[in-house]
């Protein structure tokens, strides 16, 4: 945190305090029981005292440049009902030279530890009270120790800083106001009411307040927040940060690569140009891309995504969603457990399961999918899918499509088309159906010996199938690069071996290591012979 905050005043009385986080972000702060919040019209500073445990805090804020923040000026601590002096919960030793500060302890836990004096400290002796001085971005705290029960262990009984840094904010009232920026760098705050904030030009940083407020950051690398309300929050130009918060809100990026998070709420989310980062969060969102390559994650509710031009990762939550891949080749993933309706749209297009835990069902020919840990989605206009952990059964569609089993014992089956079937770690049965197949194998962690292999149960030969190795070094050495296996027209009886590929009695042996044994084993059911022809080394 930035320990810069706003407060939202109302008939004089502190109804809402907002901290600025280290990104920019007002973050609405609880107000507890145990607190009370006084504001002074007079000195324009607010006062906070908290209780607890016996120790009554004390902390003020003030507006020292008049930009309508606050910054905290001081805190002092004091035993509860005024039953002692004052005191702090933390107890010290200091090691004290003449007038100066040689060595500070703490007590923590019963034990005295010495702590570090950093650089932008200074420590000092003033009428029998040790002062600790310390710089830091900008801001001076000053903290004063005493012994108040002439013990030796001295007592935090104050706490001073100097005014934060940063630009001048301005700030709005109880009514509707209108904020227009500059070619700067402007901060606006709208505060109460339904605000009209233009930032202009410059980076800018604004903030709705409460009402239903309508935030433009126009050209340059906004920071926007509409808070509270129902909010309009537009981009423009620029890499922009929008957030929406509480309300039904609805952003617009614009151009540019920008962030969009609509907080709670049923949100409206558009991307615009750009590749941009999308957040529906809670809420029952529609959400829209736009162009350019974007990652959107839907959040909770009953969402409506579509990802728009370019190539998009579209991530499905909790909820009953729609997910519309647009134009381009999209990645929908899937976690969350729910009926949802996922159509790739033009493109080559992936539905991507690989959170699941326990087994799924992915059927692109039947345009379904089903699992514990999914619910039963309605697929549209899928060509790849994705499998999870556990025993996964993917089924191809009438086209060509790519199919990865991931972790687990699987079934895959190509279907129609030109196929590439990827069976994962696990022993895999895998079956490329009609047209010419490609059977991939990605790493030795896809293989297997014996019962752990992987069965390929209609390898044609004339139907031109393939078995794909050329993803795996073949000696397994990084360090003198990716190295392609050597088929060997015999089984080999003898001498190093590594990185050499067999068949034999309906099986392909692949050895990584100096011996003559094969560590994997890929059968090839009913096949009787196999040439270096059908495979990619």
């Amino acid at each position: 945190m930035s320990d810069q905050y706003k407060f939202v005043i109302e008939n004089g009385a502190v109804t809402r305090v907002y901290e600025v986080a280290r990104n920019g972000r007002l973050e609405l702060e609880r107000m507890d029981a145990n607190e009370t919040w006084t504001y002074n019209a007079l000195t324009h500073q607010v006062t906070k005292v908290e209780t607890s445990r016996g120790i009554t805090e004390t902390k003020v804020f003030a507006d020292a440049d008049g930009d309508g923040f606050f910054s905290r000026i001081s805190e002092t601590y004091a035993r509860a009902a005024g039953s002692g002096p004052a005191i702090s919960t933390g107890q010290y030793q200091f090691t004290v030279v003449g007038s100066d500060v040689t060595a500070v302890f703490e007590l923590e836990r019963g034990v005295l530890r010495q702590k570090s004096i950093d650089a932008n400290e200074q420590y000092s002796v003033v009428n029998g009270q040790v002062v600790k001085t310390e710089v830091e971005n900008g801001r001076v705290e000053t903290t004063v120790f005493a012994d108040l029960d002439g013990d030796g262990f001295y007592a935090k009984v104050s706490e001073t800083y100097g005014p934060a840094t940063g630009g001048p904010i301005q700030s709005g009232g109880v009514y509707r106001d209108n904020f227009y920026g500059t070619s700067g760098d402007d901060a606006f705050f709208g505060d109460a009411g339904n605000d009209y904030l233009s930032g202009g030009q410059g980076d800018d940083r604004l903030y709705g307040g409460l009402g239903n407020d309508r935030v433009i950051g126009d050209d340059g690398n906004d920071h926007l927040e509409g808070l509270e309300g129902n909010d309009v929050v537009e981009g423009g130009a620029g890499n922009d940060d929008l957030y929406g918060g509480l309300g039904n809100d609805a952003l617009f990026g614009g151009d540019g690569d920008d962030l969009l998070f609509g907080g709670a709420g049923n949100d409206r989310l558009v991307g615009g140009a750009g590749n941009d980062r999308i957040e529906g969060q809670d809420g029952n969102d529609v959400i829209d891309g736009g162009a350019g390559d974007d990652t959107i994650y839907d959040g909770n509710g009953n969402d409506k995504v579509t990802g728009g031009d370019g190539n998009d990762v579209l991530y499905s939550g909790y909820g009953k969603d729609a997910v519309y891949g647009g134009n381009g080749d999209d990645v929908i993933v899937d976690v969350g457990v729910s009926k949802d309706v996922y159509d790739g749209g033009a493109g080559i297009d992936t539905v991507d399961y690989s959170a699941a835990v326990s087994a799924v069902s992915v059927n692109l020919l039947k345009n379904v999918a089903a699992g514990a840990d999914i619910g039963k989605d309605e697929l549209k206009n899928i060509e790849n899918a994705i499998g999870g952990s556990g025993n996964d059964v993917l089924v191809g569609g009438r086209g060509s499509n790519v199919l990865d089993g991931g972790l687990g014992n699987d079934v895959l089956n190509g279907g129609l088309g030109n196929d590439r079937l990827i069976g994962g770690v696990g022993a895999d049965d895998l079956y490329g159906g009609r047209g010419a197949d490609t059977f991939a194998f990605e790493s030795f962690d896809d293989l297997g010996l014996g019962a752990g292999r992987d069965q390929i149960f209609d390898f044609s030969r004339l139907s031109l199938d393939r078995i794909d190795l050329s993803a795996i070094d073949a000696n397994g050495n990084a360090l003198d690069g990716d190295q392609a296996f050597t088929f060997l027209t015999d089984v080999p009886l003898a001498g190093d071996q590594t990185g050499t590929a067999w068949f034999s009695n309906g099986s392909l042996y692949l050895s990584s290591d100096a011996d003559v044994d094969a560590e994997f084993q890929i059968e090839l059911v009913g096949v009787t012979t196999l040439s270096e022809t059908d495979m990619v080394l």
